[in-house]
């Protein structure tokens, strides 16, 4: 009654502050029917059909489930409960303040804008904000322009850590999240393999990181081989050299005592 702009509004018995207490506590109520589990089940549908849309546009092909042809130049819009905009909250980790809502509202005239980027480069990157218009633009039926827009809260997609998320990394985050048999044909059956396609890149993946990781063992062992080896025979020359200089040394040291004790000998028969 009060966002209609009704003057009457809750039957005169209510103050401003105690209706902004009021709709806090509805926000608190709301919380525990959007719980993850929940939005599982009621949001995969909603969050996959986003997903589809984007993945048309970055492949340029068409996407089963998705009525409309792929168009970078396009925007699609989804009219739905408050209730749904909280179980994408849950699903993609998002909190959101606007202006004179409680946290996390999904208000009236509210929306969860999902903006595609392309880069110079040709890489794509989704952004997320929370728009409401205020109470007060509500109330007094104001139009929303750039000189006076609508409350707007950009989000950070947790999973991801970015405002602005790598499409890929996007992509990664909702078909790991959402629940295929909580989803309609054909839209359901287009992302399983989109799911499985994805899977498969990881395995490819991982068998290169595997054998990439065995020619660094194979290496580090033959290396380690090499130089034991190459220690080893350093070690061997290096000692049989310093024996034989030993031995040199005694040897000579004791021709030159047998050689005096032979001179003492004869010596002595002399002044006999």
């Amino acid at each position: 009654q009060y966002l209609s702009g009704l003057e009457n509004w809750g039957f005169n018995e209510v103050s401003y502050l105690e209706l902004a207490a009021l709709y806090r506590m509805h926000i608190q109520v709301m919380a525990f029917g959007s719980n993850y589990y929940n939005s599982q089940k009621y949001g995969s549908q909603t969050l996959g059909y986003i997903l589809a849309v984007m993945e048309q546009i970055v492949t340029n092909s068409k996407i089963q489930g998705v009525p409309k042809a792929a168009d970078d130049k396009a925007f699609t819009l989804l009219f739905n409960h408050d209730t749904n905009a909280l179980y994408l909250k849950q699903l993609l980790d998002l909190d959101w303040l606007v202006e004179t809502f409680a946290l996390n509202s999904a208000s009236t005239a509210g929306a969860l804008v999902f903006e595609l980027y392309k880069d110079d480069k040709g890489d794509y990157y989704v952004g997320l904000y929370y728009a409401a218009a205020t109470p007060e633009q509500q109330r007094l039926n104001q139009s929303l322009t750039l000189e006076s827009p609508p409350s707007k809260s950009h989000l950070i997609i947790r999973p991801c850590s970015s405002q602005h998320c790598p499409y890929s990394e996007f992509k990664r985050i909702v078909l790991d999240t959402i629940e295929f048999k909580c989803m309609e044909e054909p839209l359901r059956g287009s992302l399983s393999q989109m799911y499985q396609s994805l899977q498969h890149g990881d395995d490819d993946d991982e068998n290169c990181d595997n054998v990439a990781t065995s020619w660094r063992i194979a290496l580090i062992v033959i290396a380690s081989i090499t130089g034991l080896l190459l220690f080893g025979g350093i070690s061997f020359f290096l000692g049989r050299y310093i024996v034989r200089q030993m031995h040199g040394r005694e040897g000579g040291g004791s021709s030159d005592y047998r050689q005096a004790a032979l001179n003492s000998v004869d010596e002595e028969s002399s002044s006999m």
